[in-house]
């Protein structure tokens, strides 16, 4: 059901079924829960912006400009 799932939303079916019958990529995603953690992020949705900044829950779209607006002012 699940590859039936990803394979309508243009997913590789076959990938999927295999990823879900072993634990090929098990170590990426516990990689991956640390990092966000080590980060403070305990909720969903959490956006990363620009590798650095974790912006938690839905937010009004003044904060959305205003995290634009001071990443695009920041130094490269």
């Amino acid at each position: 059901m699940l590859a039936d799932i990803a394979d309508g939303a243009g997913m590789d079916a076959s990938i999927v079924t295999r990823l879900l019958a072993s634990d090929a990529d098990l170590q990426e995603i516990v990689d991956r829960d640390a990092a966000a953690r080590a980060m403070g992020i305990t909720s969903v949705p959490t956006f990363i912006v620009a590798g650095q900044h974790a912006v938690p829950g839905a937010q009004p779209p003044e904060l959305w400009a205003q995290v634009i607006a001071e990443l695009s002012s920041a130094p490269a």
